[in-house]
């Protein structure tokens, strides 16, 4: 069997408090008991941007701060009328919850020049939908209706680095590959409280 070449992108995302992962994590395992198919899973993080470069533990430091004005040291909050697509990759979209705010301009101070695309709206990452957004979109808001939804809201946050890798696996060979996807979530650089 050959060896496939990885494609990596990186992004800078926010990393809501494990609190309130592990909450969304539960329900939408409930929507997958109950018939949700078609996505892939992602890690419960908020991508604010697409980046050229591994952004250091000062540039992640200084967003973190600049992402704490910019919410007026409110908490993030995202309505359960509020699941959403977006855009994400090449190969897909993101499904998840929609937060009420957008990036405001000049958040990105000193690192502007690693900025590749910068996501409005943000949406809490819970499915990667490769082909078939309308179609997966559709069956989740459906399956949704009928199991209540926790209303998110978290204050502690973090800022980090993600490595996203698509590659296809081959099973055997005279199998159709199917598309594997991988990341990766570096150092944490909390939000100040």
């Amino acid at each position: 069997m050959k060896k496939n070449k990885q494609k990596t992108e990186r992004f800078l995302v926010i990393v809501p408090h494990r609190d309130t992962r592990v909450c969304l994590r539960k329900y939408f395992n409930n929507l997958i008991k109950a018939g949700l198919t078609g996505a892939y899973t992602f890690p419960f993080v908020i991508p604010a941007a697409r980046i050229s470069k591994r952004l250091t533990d000062n540039e992640l430091k200084y967003f973190a701060q600049g992402l704490r004005s910019a919410v007026n040291e409110e908490k993030f909050c995202a309505s359960v009328m509020s699941m959403s697509s977006g855009n994400f990759s090449a190969d897909g979209s993101l499904f998840g919850y929609r937060l009420e705010i957008d990036l405001p301009a000049g958040i990105f101070p000193g690192i502007e020049k690693n900025i590749l695309t910068v996501f409005n709206p943000l949406i809490i990452g819970s499915f990667f939908v490769k082909n078939n957004k309308d179609q997966f979109c559709d069956s989740a808001k459906k399956i949704s209706e009928k199991i209540p939804a926790p209303h998110i809201s978290f204050r502690a946050a973090a800022a980090a680095n993600m490595s996203w890798k698509s590659f296809p696996e081959e099973t055997e060979p005279a199998q159709s590959s199917e598309t594997v996807y991988k990341w990766k979530i570096g150092k944490l650089s909390w939000l100040p409280r």
